[in-house]
């Protein structure tokens, strides 16, 4: 890697990155370091130039309403056959409502292809969801394999193999438990990992009366 000189921690991004997780996708916290923003074009000598954008991608003529009901199924399934490719996979059934539809989709269109389903649970209450996973695994008639999460610990090896890149390891939050999934999937011998893994933003979000009026705009 070629890095300018001068390069030093942007302590006000840093702020901002606190007050505002989400603020981590945008502008780098280095000093001497632009980020391009996400679907912008970086030409040398003449800047960004933005060539797609979330508004641009769904604005357009509404579908009818029968099609909407079906567009959406129809897109989950088909991002599902696509991440998942044509090896073994391992699938993580978390107890959540996004690994459930992801889980779903898997076992319609994919069983084969899944070396294992795993349940992660935690010693706590709130942390065990295997009631849901079991519920999710009889629907499909699925064998779940419930693992216990490692505990929860802070240590030196944990931070540097979250802090080896640019910007904060946002979704590498517990690095024993990615540890422990990674030695999982190393012994099944499987490509990649499918999970649900939205934190519950892709499917659901909390509750807002947007979704009232999206309903009475149809």
């Amino acid at each position: 890697e070629v890095l300018p000189e001068g390069l030093a921690v942007d302590w006000a991004r840093v702020a901002g990155f606190v007050a505002a997780a989400s603020a981590m996708g945008g502008a780098s916290a280095l000093v001497g370091l632009t980020a391009v923003t996400p679907g912008a074009l970086l030409c040398l000598g003449s800047g960004e130039e933005q060539i797609w954008s979330p508004v641009t991608a769904a604005s357009g003529v509404p579908r009818p309403i029968g099609d909407v009901m079906r567009a959406l199924p129809d897109v989950v399934d088909a991002c599902v056959v696509r991440l998942t490719g044509e090896g073994m996979v391992a699938a993580e059934i978390s107890g959540g409502l996004d690994s459930a539809i992801i889980a779903s989709s898997l076992a319609l269109h994919r069983p084969s292809q899944v070396a294992q389903w795993v349940n992660y649970r935690s010693t706590n209450r709130p942390g065990d969801e295997r009631a849901y996973a079991r519920a999710v695994a009889a629907r499909w008639d699925l064998a779940l394999v419930e693992a216990m999460k490692p505990d929860f610990a802070i240590t030196m090896d944990m931070l540097e193999a979250v802090a080896d890149g640019l910007r904060p390891g946002v979704t590498a939050g517990d690095a024993v438990r990615d540890r422990d999934a990674a030695e999982r999937i190393a012994k099944l011998g499987v490509e990649r990992v499918v999970t649900g893994q939205g934190g519950d933003m892709v499917f659901f979000q909390l509750a807002t009366p947007l979704l009232a009026v999206d309903h009475l705009r149809h």
